[in-house]
């Protein structure tokens, strides 16, 4: 049996992550040990979220299996979630179970809405992360709509490219429903509110334009420049004092990091590909896991738009990454906006 020389430990089961299971798999290091510490053994596609939403997939065309993954990998998996980092002893604390010592962490976790920020949101709305939790909350309200009588109130906050691809897919998942149910005794009424002067921020004027035309054909009242500052049972308040009523409310806004690598010393926030030194052990980080990242001393061969990566030496696991085409193809694949999809296909029409 070949002896263990360095364990990499993976926490989150991410698109990297998964990633790195599948090329280990395939070409694994001798005398390295890989470990995978996951929250959820089925680690949601986050770019098939609104084709799930809408009823077009099935929800296991939609997560990957991470058990039959690392057992291809031969990687360690502990299905459990961190509580805190140790970076001084190089180990990952878990609870209830001994502590995971490592010579090469990467953490790609994703981030969390910052609901706890606005009065009332972590309560009566309904963050879009983590993912899992919010399909179950989206199976139960899909039971809610489908009981009620009237007019039921949809509102999402947030108009980036994830609250309008919700709100699009939401509406045409309970439409149809509505109509194969027979429901004439229940209207449907969106609203999408946003802090922006503009759906879409950030994207181009095109872009805007023809998401502006889809959410008006599809009955969406959209509000921008309203910045929600209170969620209360049945109702938003907003920064201009106006109340909106609701019956259910999605919180699609304010990315954050988890609480714990910050505890730990690392920088929270997010950033583009960088590097960062280390005298006892390399640290990666996924974009998404929100811990910004330095600049990276070969910017030509950390381009992809969804993970960072935080490296020590040039031979470090982050550049054994980048020079896998396959992963170039896999993120690329992954990250490109479907905005644009939906606006070719009508936005679920």
């Amino acid at each position: 049996m070949t002896p263990i020389f360095k364990d990499i430990v993976l926490i989150g089961g991410g698109h990297a992550h998964v990633t790195v299971l599948r090329r280990w798999g395939m070409r694994p290091i001798a005398g390295v040990r890989l470990t995978l510490i996951t929250r959820d053994l089925q680690t949601p596609y986050s770019g098939m979220l609104p084709g799930l939403v809408a009823g077009h997939y099935h929800a296991d065309h939609c997560h990957i299996d991470l058990g039959p993954l690392s057992r291809f990998a031969s990687a360690r998996l502990i299905h459990a979630e961190v509580s805190a980092l140790d970076p001084d002893n190089q180990q990952v604390l878990l609870p209830g179970r001994p502590p995971i010592a490592y010579d090469v962490l990467s953490i790609n976790i994703g981030s969390r809405p910052r609901a706890a920020e606005i009065p009332g949101a972590a309560q009566f709305a309904m963050p879009i992360k983590p993912i899992d939790r919010w399909l179950r909350d989206w199976a139960a309200l899909q039971h809610r709509v489908m009981t009620a009588r009237g007019a039921f109130r949809l509102a999402v906050v947030g108009a980036g490219a994830g609250g309008v691809e919700l709100m699009l897919a939401m509406r045409h998942r309970l439409l149809r429903r509505m109509q194969a149910a027979g429901k004439r005794d229940l209207s449907l009424h969106c609203l999408l509110l946003t802090a922006s002067d503009e759906v879409l921020p950030g994207h181009g004027a095109g872009a805007q334009r023809r998401l502006r035309r889809i959410l008006a054909e599809r009955d969406v009242a959209v509000h921008t420049g309203r910045s929600v500052v209170e969620v209360a049972d049945g109702a938003m308040v907003t920064a201009d004092g106006t109340r909106w009523a609701t019956d259910a409310t999605m919180w699609v806004v304010n990315a954050a990091a988890a609480a714990w690598p910050r505890a730990a010393g690392l920088a929270a926030g997010f950033g583009s590909a960088g590097c960062e030194g280390s005298a006892r052990a390399a640290f990666f980080s996924g974009a998404g896991a929100g811990v910004a990242p330095a600049r990276f001393d070969r910017p030509s061969r950390c381009t992809l738009p969804i993970t960072a990566f935080l490296v020590t030496p040039p031979s470090s696991l982050a550049i054994w990454l980048a020079d896998c085409p396959s992963l170039h193809i896999f993120l690329r694949s992954s990250t490109r906006s479907s905005v644009h999809d939906i606006s070719a296909s009508e936005a679920f029409c």
